[in-house]
């Protein structure tokens, strides 16, 4: 796997880079999804199909996607604020923060609550 410089929202005036690898943070995805069900996985490829338990409609997921859906992540509020998601612990998320990155990745945006 490879990591890839991402910048992190420390605080409203703070902006630090970390190093992470977003195919070691998706490795527990199919597991950890909240509003979309994981039906296919490829890890080695880091590419994940999706169904929308709302719709039914199938999506991937590719590890393009999963960085920009980490980076926009990254540098939302929501880091600042998660109790479950820490920017000097970056080995600390949970399903929620998961859910989150892939919807960003997905959709460019939080869709799901």
């Amino acid at each position: 796997m490879a990591t890839k410089k991402f910048n992190v929202k420390t605080s409203k005036q703070l902006t630090t880079t970390v190093d992470l690898d977003v195919g070691e943070i998706l490795q527990n995805l199919p597991e950890c999804m909240m509003t979309m069900r994981c039906i296919d996985w490829k890890y080695d490829d880091c590419v994940f199909q999706f169904e929308d338990m709302e719709n039914g409609e199938k999506l991937t997921l590719t590890r393009d996607m999963a960085e920009e859906g980490l980076q926009k992540l990254l540098l939302t509020n929501f880091v600042m604020h998660s109790s479950y998601f820490d920017p000097e612990d970056l080995g600390s998320y949970d399903a929620e923060v998961i859910d989150c990155m892939v919807q960003y990745g997905l959709f460019g945006e939080v869709i799901y609550g």
